[in-house]
């Protein structure tokens, strides 16, 4: 078993040499401390239909689903109470223009898109209440040049990129407007030792990781200003399966999962 552990501020002592042997293959816990959430579990399923039929489960034992992940065959979903959106939703469609077609018209309804993910040919919609939200725009490019290109135009627009993910040849962000002040950076690398690198350089210039994404050989990592957050961590680890007894230290400690990533060393 592979586990790497990185914190901000706070060390849990989790973290194994540098020299270590690295799977290709690993999944990355996101953690912080001031989050709002409070009771917490994650669970994964391989078909996607048993995993949206768990979801709607969790909903009606009063969970709210803050993050999906899909990696190695699984379907993850990050599950909490607390500071979280009260009235969800879901869609799922194989064809990405019928999925954005119900993305807009969700919209209309006063839907936000909370969440998206991307796996096994499918496109998975999250989508939550949120009033501090005021707006809400999409971008689809098919280089990560494009997309690169595409935030930068969204910030100077006033404009924050609040998810994005990358499948079926396609970099898709969602960018809203919002009631809350803040500031956004992003950083790029094809190798997980020089993104670790970056973000330990936005935790020293004040900033936070909300979010952490793999596509077409490259980690994506989205870090914003004014989260709440006091103190952060994240973990990798090669099987999801492995992560119960890191998730509970890190609850134990004080942090909350924020969300998952899945990629290659």
């Amino acid at each position: 078993m592979k586990l790497i552990s990185k914190s901000l501020i706070v060390c849990l002592g989790l973290a194994l040499s540098s020299s270590a042997l690295l799977a290709d293959h690993i999944w990355v816990g996101i953690s912080a401390k001031n989050t709002g959430l409070t009771d917490q579990r994650y669970e994964s399923r391989k078909y996607l239909h048993n995993f949206v039929n768990f979801v709607e489960k969790e909903w009606r034992e009063g969970y709210s689903l803050i993050d999906v992940e899909y990696g190695y065959h699984k379907w993850l979903g990050l599950f909490a109470k607390g500071k979280v959106a009260s009235t969800q939703g879901y869609t799922t469609r194989r064809d990405f223009k019928k999925f954005l077609a119900v993305v807009k018209e969700r919209r209309k309804q006063g839907y936000t898109l909370s969440d998206v993910e991307y796996g096994d040919a499918k496109w998975l919609g999250i989508f939550s209440k949120d009033a501090s939200i005021t707006d809400e725009i999409y971008e689809t490019k098919e280089t990560l040049e494009e997309f690169q290109a595409a935030v930068k135009s969204a910030w100077s627009k006033g404009y924050y990129l609040s998810n994005l993910e990358y499948g079926d040849s396609i970099w898709f962000g969602v960018f809203t407007k919002s009631k809350k002040e803040m500031s956004q950076g992003m950083a790029i690398s094809d190798d997980w030792e020089d993104i670790q690198l970056d973000i330990e350089s936005y935790w020293n210039s004040g900033y936070m990781l909300t979010n952490l994404e793999y596509g077409y050989g490259k980690w994506f990592a989205l870090f914003e200003t004014n989260t709440g957050y006091s103190t952060q961590g994240y973990n990798s680890i090669d099987d999801i399966e492995d992560f119960a007894p890191i998730a509970t230290k890190r609850w134990k400690d004080g942090y909350r999962l924020i969300g998952f990533a899945e990629g290659r060393d």
